[in-house]
């Protein structure tokens, strides 16, 4: 397992959008708050059947011969997959388009603990990662920057209900 950084904090970024203002904004938001405004039957839900996001995509032409694709993947998950310093698994497919290669998280509860008080508080990047959400917003990430989130149990990706409750906790909760 990889390690990560005993603290963290949960931040979105804004750009400039006047033209009088050049800067964007570095936008935080309160874990714990997000926990309390979160709709407790999304949450329930989130937390029983844990989460996974896809962190990259390499589409492979989907005809290609199984054998080649598996070599891609074995030269992918030993050469790239490496360079993300988390634990992936590469996965074919899991979003439903043909041939596209993804680089996905393991599972993962959407709720963590305080390393010093040990309180309940959300933090993950559902809000950001999920295609649900990042589709109704400008983006100029390319389509191998693109990541989906997906219920860990059956890695279909989130449904549009419970990434519309995500936002509307985290954006109430963002300072």
């Amino acid at each position: 397992a990889k390690r990560t950084a005993a603290y963290a904090a949960f931040v979105c970024f804004q750009r400039a959008t006047e033209p009088m203002e050049p800067r964007g904004r570095f936008l935080v938001a309160d874990g714990a708050a997000i926990l309390a405004e979160m709709d407790p039957k999304v949450l329930k839900k989130l937390y029983d059947r844990k989460i996974r996001i896809s962190v990259s995509n390499l589409d492979i032409p989907p005809s290609f011969p199984g054998v080649v694709k598996e070599g891609i993947k074995g030269l992918v998950d030993a050469a790239v997959a490496p360079k993300f310093d988390m634990d992936l698994e590469m996965i074919y497919e899991a979003d439903g388009k043909p041939g596209r290669l993804q680089a996905v998280e393991t599972a993962e509860s959407p709720i963590n603990r305080h390393p010093v008080t040990g309180m309940p508080v959300w933090f993950n990047n559902a809000h950001n990662h999920a295609r649900k959400l990042r589709d109704r917003r400008p983006c100029g990430v390319p389509e191998v920057g693109m990541t989906e989130v997906f219920y860990a149990d059956t890695m279909e990706p989130l449904e549009l209900e419970d990434c519309q409750e995500i936002k509307r906790a985290s954006e109430k909760c963002i300072t």
